[in-house]
């Protein structure tokens, strides 16, 4: 999911979010980058941080690995609503740390321990790129388009509202439409985390999932259908079911009102 692109990049004086635990750490990254004629902003915790990301305030983050700092940061970003803005993760820089940053959504990763001037360059390199790249705002599949400005599920038959868990989801599975998403991945781009998140709370998220792309498939001949992979994952495909009329119309309107009756219930409710 991700939203417009950031607007009013300067080449000359990058502006660069800063997040981390460790104050030392986050000084020497601090005086390098304005050193290097960037302007910088500190921000004290990670619901500081998304907002100005949201607000497009900033042209690029970097963000301390440190525990689960860097997870809970991703996760806020992708429950607010994804941002195109570049993020470089900054920490001890083992294999494993390195590829679960990755897997997270972080667009580059700095070692401390390096030269500044590294971490510098690949700030600078991430804002240039970021620059001349243009991120969709929605993705499709089938007869449905998922708009992740606006986290609705767009069909012929109707307009459905999503959740951030939803949408967060729907994106994963669109991008891999066809193959098979683990439960992993799941957990760590839609949660930021892995194994406190139980496959029961990920049935749940997929289960309302499941029938909001049934009410947009309205009961039709292709039909998006979510399905499980026994202690794998799940996977989105386009299914082509015969039906007659008649029973398009009794699926459709039974799909939507069962799914009013649970707005209802859940009303106020993430």
């Amino acid at each position: 999911m991700k939203p417009n692109t950031p607007i009013g990049v300067s080449h000359s004086s990058p502006r660069v979010a800063v997040l981390f635990t460790n104050r030392w750490a986050e000084a020497a990254v601090a005086d390098s980058l304005e050193k290097a004629g960037m302007t910088v902003q500190k921000y004290p915790h990670p619901l500081a941080l998304v907002a100005a990301l949201h607000l497009e305030a900033m042209d690029i983050a970097v963000i301390e690995d440190h525990e689960t700092h860097l997870a809970g940061c991703m996760a806020a970003l992708r429950f607010r609503g994804t941002t195109t803005v570049p993020i470089v993760a900054v920490g001890r820089g083992t294999a494993a740390q390195i590829a679960t940053a990755l897997m997270h959504g972080v667009s580059d990763y700095a070692v401390l321990g390096e030269a500044m001037d590294t971490l510098v360059n690949r700030v600078r390199a991430r804002v240039e790129v970021c620059q001349h790249r243009e991120e969709p705002d929605s993705i499709e599949f089938g007869m449905c388009v998922l708009d992740a400005q606006t986290r609705t599920l767009k069909s012929p038959v109707i307009d459905q509202q999503l959740t951030w868990r939803e949408c967060s989801l729907a994106w994963l599975l669109f991008e891999h439409a066809g193959q098979v998403v683990s439960l992993h991945t799941i957990s760590i781009r839609v949660w930021g985390r892995d194994v406190s998140v139980t496959k029961r709370t990920i049935e749940q998220h997929m289960s309302r999932l499941r029938r909001k792309l049934a009410i947009a498939s309205g009961g039709g001949v292709q039909r998006l259908q979510v399905h499980a992979v026994n202690n794998v994952g799940y996977r989105l495909v386009l299914d082509t079911v015969p039906i007659v009329a008649e029973e398009v119309r009794t699926t459709a309107s039974h799909l939507a009102l069962q799914a009013a009756v649970e707005t209802l219930h859940a009303k106020g409710s993430v």
